[in-house]
């Protein structure tokens, strides 16, 4: 263990960093969080949404005309595609408006002249998840904690109830 700086400080795209620590990136969806931890100076970006988030109208104008088209023609599943993309904004820290600039050719993604190893996990039924790295990585270790183990056995913590 080694004691990590109290407070993160940020690049000047806006993504937070610990000086000297992990990289890391998190996300949240539907009552699940993820963070995605690699060795320092590593890009790594993560991505959750639940299955049904994100409709190919709703993407209009985070997509290109082609992958419109593969969205409405059912080759490109549309949550797939957004969980790739916000996971290369992340690891590239970039932010959403730049979505559109990002392409995803199977496995890799493209942005502002990178390429970016993507790896899709279905962590829980219903859910997707896109790591997004600058480098390819080892199969990832995913585990999901059961909220008591974290918060004790009271559930109000989680609910906010009282």
């Amino acid at each position: 263990w080694r004691r990590l700086p109290a407070r993160l400080r940020r690049e000047p795209g806006g993504r937070p960093y610990w000086p000297g620590g992990p990289a890391f990136s998190i996300t949240h969806a539907a009552g699940y969080a993820a963070c995605a931890l690699a060795m320092p100076g590593l890009a790594i970006g993560v991505d959750l949404e639940p299955d049904g988030a994100a409709e190919p109208d709703q993407l209009r104008l985070l997509t290109t005309e082609l992958e419109r088209r593969a969205m409405r023609a059912g080759r490109v599943d549309a949550v797939r595609l957004w969980t790739s993309k916000e996971a290369v904004l992340k690891a590239a820290g970039a932010d959403v408006t730049a979505a559109a600039q990002v392409e995803i050719d199977g496995e890799i993604g493209h942005h502002a002249g990178r390429r970016w190893y993507l790896q899709r996990l279905t962590p829980a039924p219903g859910l997707r998840l896109t790591l997004a790295s600058a480098l390819p990585l080892a199969a990832p270790q995913v585990s999901w904690p059961d909220p008591a183990a974290l918060f004790g056995d009271r559930d109000d913590r989680i609910t906010g109830a009282s």
